[in-house]
């Protein structure tokens, strides 16, 4: 249903925001290894199989949760790990859904709960969505460290 200007208008003058349909596809990760940034959020899904469309629903409710869209991180996959680790100096967070061995042996533990590597990389690990999927108390657990993450920003 589109709204007329008027609709739209009113709205936002009450300062509502008006809903637009989401694609409901997580974009394919590039396999390239090197890496040419220009966000400040990056998500590596470390799923063990093709993400399915019960991960995509959680995936997208977790963005929405947090406020966050797809369009504002780089997509990144564990082909990236080395080029992340050879980074220098840098303001991104990297949202790591499963696990990653390397990434986490080279990262040094913040109040917050997240994690940071030698060159400023924040890095915020949680489980797999499909690991969320089958231990719905790991989501709670996930929007409490999501929570104090994001109110901590950059210790």
């Amino acid at each position: 249903m589109s709204l007329t200007a008027s609709q739209l208008a009113a709205l936002a003058a009450m300062k509502i925001p008006v809903w637009q349909q989401r694609s409901g596809d997580i974009g394919p990760v590039s396999n390239k290894a090197s890496l040419q940034l220009s966000k400040t959020l990056g998500i590596m899904l470390q799923d063990a199989g093709p993400i399915g469309a019960a991960e995509q629903r959680l995936f997208q409710a977790i963005l929405q949760a947090f406020q966050l869209d797809l369009n504002q991180f780089e997509q990144l996959s564990s082909d990236h790990v080395p080029a992340l680790l050879a980074m220098p100096e840098s303001q991104l967070s990297v949202l790591v859904m499963g696990p990653c061995e390397e990434l986490l042996n080279a990262a040094t533990p913040l109040k917050s709960g997240a994690l940071m590597l030698d060159n400023g990389i924040h890095l915020f690990v949680t489980d797999s969505l499909s690991d969320l999927l089958v231990a719905p108390a790991r989501k709670a657990q996930l929007w409490q460290q999501g929570l104090a993450w994001l109110r901590a920003g950059a210790e």
